[in-house]
């Protein structure tokens, strides 16, 4: 069985560390160590480990999706037994999906802050910031909630639409500039001189 080393990608508070398995890595002064000689990986398993990757990497050759970003808000009514819902929240689907019938006609209303809505309604980790979800790759969505977003115009809002996560109310948005500071996380990444990752 043929052997190849993993690669590498360390994120730490101060540095980004990529090594190959070649002996060249690249560090910034970081109070982390960085591990240099990890053990050789069976080719399945580092195979396997590639894989799990990909499958969170958007993948351009998805059939009917768009790589191009988006942006949209939302607003999430979970209901019992939803994927991550909180051990609190006792509506069935049915109550979830008629609660979310009423706030999309309210937030179709021409006067409506969809985002007062969000904070309001939504019980989703980004309702404290109006439902903003940013920008995004389709791909990186639950497949009603891509399908919904795409079919969307700038600006219009979604009938609601099911994920495993709960209803939704989805609203369209141009793409947004603001860049996402993550405390601890550098700005950028420095590769190795003459790096060659393409095997």
């Amino acid at each position: 069985m043929s052997i190849r080393r993993p690669l590498l990608l360390l994120i730490t508070g101060a540095a980004v560390s990529i090594c190959c398995g070649c002996g060249n890595y690249s560090e910034e002064p970081s109070s982390s160590t960085v591990l240099r000689d990890l053990p050789p990986i069976p080719v399945t398993q580092a195979e396997q480990a590639m894989e799990s990757l990909r499958q969170n990497v958007p993948d351009p050759g998805v059939s009917g999706v768009s790589e191009v970003k988006v942006s949209a808000s939302h607003i999430l009514i979970p209901y019992k037994m939803a994927l991550n819902s909180s051990a609190d929240v006792t509506r069935t689907k049915e109550e979830a999906f008629k609660l979310a019938q009423e706030i999309a006609v309210k937030a179709k209303g021409l006067s409506t802050n969809f985002g007062n809505l969000a904070r309001e309604y939504s019980e989703g980790p980004s309702a404290s910031v109006g439902g903003d979800l940013g920008n995004f790759f389709p791909s990186t969505m639950a497949k009603s909630f891509r399908d919904a977003t795409l079919a969307l115009e700038i600006g219009e809002v979604s009938d609601p639409v099911e994920t495993q996560y709960g209803i939704h109310i989805i609203r369209r948005k141009e793409l947004t500039s603001r860049k996402t500071r993550i405390p601890g996380v550098p700005n950028k990444v420095t590769l190795p001189e003459g790096a060659d990752f393409s095997q």
